[in-house]
């Protein structure tokens, strides 16, 4: 089962396709008009915010 997993995540990219999809969905929030406002509140101003 393992191995299956494993071929299916080298198989697919599926890392790094995880990670793009993250940074996809966290420039939408520092830019959307509904969350533009609160991700500045906590700091978060751009990718380099993110540790």
């Amino acid at each position: 089962m393992r191995e299956e997993l494993d071929r299916m995540v080298q198989e697919y990219n599926l890392i790094d396709r995880t990670i793009d999809s993250f940074w996809l969905s966290y420039d939408d929030y520092l830019t959307d008009e509904i969350t533009r406002e609160e991700s500045k509140e906590v700091g978060l101003t751009d990718r380099s915010s993110v540790s």
